[in-house]
């Protein structure tokens, strides 16, 4: 994602607080503030007109660093930009961005198939049990630094496909054309009810994997976001998983947070 696109599509580059920023002009700045001052009713100052870009980390506007509602609403759901809202289209705030500015919806869009590299998601289906069985092998040789002509035990295929076929779980593909790059899927569990859980179903989530030509372009994200809100249909009041320390900065920012509640029993023999 081009990083000097802002939350709401506006291309920061073509902002006079940046340009003024990045080429030190004095007299843009003080321009710029007395424009501002002017439009939004209050004092803007020249010194307050310094700004590397509302996404980055380095220095902002006082109204982008603290009181932009766009960026607040974005960064409180955790998404990289408005592109990756589904309320996108019902949106008043980033409705006035449009209607002033015809390229921002644009650049949301441009940017996030360029992140994605026009990658299709979907759930899939029984149909798909080849590709299911063929991703999640691929991703266990991966995870466990097997080399490619591995034969897997045949108890751990099996039941891998029984799982596919029979278990109660949603699992998403992430395709390039007709290629698979990317799988993650979630199995639903009941417990005994408790008072923080009080329907007792619950959602364990697994099998993260994107291929390594794929990594780093929001993939992982785009498929945890799915089966979140696909475990939210189903009533589940808490989703577990086991992260490795690749996985887990992707799990906090999607809200997950390291618990150490509970214990674990290897069974050896079962």
């Amino acid at each position: 994602m081009k990083k000097l696109i802002g939350y709401c599509g506006l291309d920061c580059q073509k902002c006079d607080a940046y340009i003024a920023t990045q080429t030190n002009d004095q007299a843009l700045r003080e321009k710029t503030a007395k424009l501002w001052s002017k439009l939004n009713n209050v004092e803007i100052t020249p010194e307050m007109i310094n700004c590397d870009g509302c996404r980055t980390h380095g220095r902002k506007t006082p109204y982008c660093e603290k009181f932009c509602q766009i960026k607040i609403c974005a960064q409180a759901k955790k998404m990289e930009t408005c592109g990756s809202c589904s309320q996108i289209d019902s949106c008043q705030k980033v409705a006035m961005i449009f209607s002033n500015n015809s390229e921002a919806r644009n650049n949301l869009q441009v940017t996030i198939n360029n992140s994605e590299k026009q990658i299709e998601f979907h759930i899939a289906s029984a149909d798909e049990i080849e590709d299911l069985m063929n991703v999640r092998l691929e991703m266990l040789k991966v995870v466990n630094n097997l080399p490619e002509d591995y034969q897997f035990d045949k108890t751990v295929v099996e039941c891998s496909r029984k799982y596919f076929l029979e278990g109660n779980q949603t699992t998403i593909l992430a395709k390039d054309g007709k290629k698979i790059i990317g799988c993650a899927s979630i199995c639903y569990i009941t417990v005994m009810p408790t008072c923080d859980h009080p329907t007792g179903k619950r959602a364990h989530l697994m099998n993260v994997y994107t291929n390594k030509n794929y990594k780093r372009s929001g993939i992982g994200k785009t498929m945890v976001s799915t089966l979140i809100e696909e475990a939210g249909k189903k009533g589940c009041s808490e989703i577990s998983l086991d992260a490795t320390s690749e996985g887990r900065l992707l799990y906090e920012k999607l809200g997950f947070i390291s618990n150490e509640e509970g214990m674990i029993l290897r069974i050896e023999n079962a």
